[in-house]
């Protein structure tokens, strides 16, 4: 399972905190749960899916949101590392300008 929750944002330029703040509310709000744009946020849906295609599903979500809310960002890489108390996934993106 990946714990959204516990994003980690590695930036190789300096972003202003406010940015970096928006990226983690986007990525970690269920998309529909905004009432005036239903649109924000990301598609839970991979929560429950085999560990592959749940990697697949939350790396389509990230590149696609953050091209459509906030374009002065680019995503280098997104990674996962295990975390050591409950065996969740904790993903690891990597953005710059």
């Amino acid at each position: 399972m990946i714990d959204v929750t516990s994003i980690q944002i590695v930036s190789s330029s300096k972003i202003p905190q406010v940015i970096i703040d928006g990226l983690k509310m986007l990525w970690t709000t269920p998309v529909g749960t905004v009432a005036l744009d239903r649109d924000f946020g990301i598609n839970m849906s991979f929560v429950d899916m085999p560990i592959p295609k749940s990697k697949q599903m939350f790396t389509v979500e990230v590149y696609a949101k953050t091209k459509k809310y906030e374009p002065r960002i680019s995503i280098k890489k997104i990674s996962f590392t295990v975390g050591p108390l409950e065996g969740k996934l904790i993903p690891i993106i990597e953005i710059g300008v």
